[in-house]
């Protein structure tokens, strides 16, 4: 990989990461800086997208299912509140 495969690749992670975009700037301008002082560009460039990808990996594994079991069920109670105060509003009617 080199630098311009690297931009590319920082810039999808960043589309899919906003909120890391900091991070995922400062490991490509890490690779970029190192390899003007004479460093690989190959292997830097693949150092800093193991650091970059090593962030999504821990957000991966952050990822509960449960967590989505209970967003299921908040939004299930959400709904049927709202079909009762429906229900409510039309026995009026």
């Amino acid at each position: 990989m080199n630098l311009q495969e690297l931009k590319l690749k920082t810039r999808e992670l960043i589309s899919d990461y906003p909120e890391y975009r900091e991070e995922f700037v400062d490991f490509y301008e890490l690779a970029e800086s190192e390899t003007e002082e004479g460093g690989s560009e190959e292997h830097e460039c693949e150092l800093a997208y193991n650091d970059m990808m090593e962030i999504v990996r821990s957000l991966e594994m952050h990822d509960d299912p449960a967590d989505d079991l209970r967003k299921e069920e908040e939004r299930n109670w959400v709904q049927e509140q709202i079909q009762k105060e429906i229900d409510k509003r039309s026995d009026y009617n």
